[in-house]
């Protein structure tokens, strides 16, 4: 959350619609860069697995806006 607050901020958004479509971004690029870099470190994970390792990175309280992520 704190990478968008300050992008938002740099940028002069105030409009919530636009808070809310950098917020999206961030969190899908947080999840892709993620997930690049397991799947190249798991070349055989089944995407039970996947899906597994992904719910508990994003569980661990590393920030408020990654506590409201869960993936099913």
């Amino acid at each position: 959350m704190f990478i968008v607050r300050v992008v938002w901020e740099a940028q002069g958004v105030t409009y919530d619609n636009i808070k809310k479509e950098t917020l999206v971004s961030a969190l899908q690029n947080r999840t892709l860069t993620w997930y690049i870099k397991y799947s190249s470190d798991n070349l055989n994970a089944r995407v039970v697995d996947i899906q597994a390792t992904l719910n508990r990175e994003f569980r661990r309280p590393k920030s408020q806006a990654q506590l409201i992520v869960g993936y099913k």
